[in-house]
């Protein structure tokens, strides 16, 4: 799932390229975006964030899922909502040049960023290793359980 996800956020990058440059494969510009750029982005997002919450799932213990997972969203949309867009603004401005205000734009050189993008999309690649296979998340699952039954074995000990 992490190399389609990869696959299809390239595939995005690249066909806002194409729009950027002025191609609209004969459709009209807002048709194309909507049949492209909606459409990669969402399947990325559920091909990208499901099996990494889903391993979260997995690898969290009992008791507790209501507030990781509260972290985890909250993590997710300070992430892609905020930390996101302002380094996105800072890369824009001061190594290409491209800005957006009221006043005055530079949207020229856009389409470059979009290549950076797509080429980014092969370094997770490199570490996509560090992903547990399913051994190594059934033996966590495993311990939490041990750990967990001796915890509440020692406090029904205690409370008794």
């Amino acid at each position: 799932m992490m190399y389609l996800s990869l696959f299809l956020n390239i595939i995005g990058s690249l066909l806002t390229v194409v729009f950027l440059t002025g191609h609209y494969l004969g459709m009209s510009p807002y048709v194309y975006m909507m049949l492209t750029s909606v459409i990669t982005e969402v399947l990325y997002d559920a091909c990208h964030r499901l099996p990494g919450m889903v391993l979260f799932a997995k690898l969290i213990p009992e008791n507790v899922e209501s507030s990781m997972f509260a972290m985890l969203t909250g993590l997710m949309n300070f992430s892609n909502n905020f930390l996101n867009a302002e380094l996105a603004v800072a890369i824009n401005h001061w190594f290409f040049g491209i800005y957006y205000t009221k006043t005055d734009n530079n949207l020229q050189e856009s389409w470059k960023l979009y290549f950076v993008q797509a080429g980014m999309c092969f370094l997770p690649m490199c570490f996509i290793w560090l992903v547990p296979k399913r051994d190594a998340v059934k033996l966590v699952q495993i311990r939490i359980a041990e750990d967990t039954k001796t915890a509440l074995d020692t406090r029904n000990e205690i409370l008794e």
